[in-house]
């Protein structure tokens, strides 16, 4: 779809591509499938715009985490959106307004100097590292 959004957006004076990857394609999360084809998205976002920079052409990636989508809510058992919760540094869920501010604030004319950026939406999660997270999951819970 890039392909064809480049071309015309470089007919017409340039404008702004922004993919929806995932955290998944940032840290491992044990999806072979699925973590590297969320990569390959910021990293066709980082292609995009070196090659089409100088057309006037921004590409971005906004990458979600753990967002209460209502296919969440539905899906996910109550204690694993506790440890959803528990393992990020904000405690939190995120919410689907979240990613799409996020959309927003990537596509904004105004910040035309955000290039190429690869934007989380994930209230720290992919900041943490194993002990930290296993010590989030762990408060409350005698030692």
């Amino acid at each position: 779809m890039s392909k064809y959004a480049v071309a015309a957006m470089a007919r017409t004076g340039g404008g702004s591509i922004t993919n929806i990857a995932s955290i998944a394609g940032i840290r491992a999360h044990g999806a072979i499938a699925y973590g590297p084809s969320k990569a390959a998205m910021a990293a066709l976002a980082r292609e995009i715009a070196v090659a089409h920079g100088r057309d006037g052409i921004r590409a971005n990636t906004v990458a979600p985490g753990h967002i209460l989508t209502p296919h969440a809510s539905h899906v996910l058992p109550p204690d694993a959106r506790t440890s959803r919760r528990k393992v990020g540094p904000l405690g939190i869920e995120g919410r689907c307004l979240d990613v799409a501010l996020a959309v927003l604030y990537s596509r904004e004319r105004r910040r035309a100097v955000h290039y190429r950026v690869l934007l989380p939406v994930d209230g720290g999660v992919t900041e943490i590292g194993p002990l930290a997270a296993h010590a989030l999951l762990s408060e409350g819970e005698p030692n």
